[in-house]
């Protein structure tokens, strides 16, 4: 087994959660394992939060672990603003409307990178956003309806 730093094997993780699909603690362990690293489940459960790893879906419908320094990324491109939606439409699970405000939600961690792709936009009709964990309230102008936002998102996003 490879000695260790705790930041060594941090970068690790990192890395094996960029480049694959690791989807449980298990799974990274064993992937840790396979590069040499021996860790416990109390090691890799406080490697995963002070990482701020977070579960994303996958295009299967299954989960993923993935920074949040990739989403992060997502929305900071120099893309067009509609590219910039279009790239985190992954993280967008479901979006409704009611009255004057809309409600979109997205994977656990993904409501601020999305809430700010949305915010780039710069939608007249738009009043402003709220994001929480995996939750985002917009509020619309009175003189438009959130139907007509909601839809025009949903076009955005793809």
């Amino acid at each position: 087994m490879i000695m260790q730093s705790r930041m060594d094997r941090q970068q690790k993780i990192l890395e094996l959660v960029s480049q694959h699909n690791i989807g449980t603690q298990t799974d990274l362990e064993k992937a840790l394992k396979k590069k040499g690293y021996s860790v416990t489940q109390a090691t890799l459960s406080r490697d995963i939060r002070e990482l701020g790893l977070i579960k994303i879906a996958t295009s299967g419908g299954q989960y993923r672990y993935a920074s949040r320094q990739t989403i992060d990324d997502s929305t900071t491109t120099a893309h067009t603003s509609h590219a910039t939606l279009a790239s985190v439409k992954r993280f967008v699970k479901r979006i409704d409307w009611s009255g004057n405000t809309i409600v979109l939600n997205t994977d656990s961690g993904a409501a601020p990178p999305v809430a700010e792709a949305i915010d780039r936009l710069e939608l007249p009709e738009i009043l402003g956003t709220v994001a929480g964990d995996n939750t985002i309230f917009i509020v619309v102008h009175k003189d438009t309806t959130a139907k007509k936002v909601c839809k025009e998102l949903l076009s955005l996003i793809g």
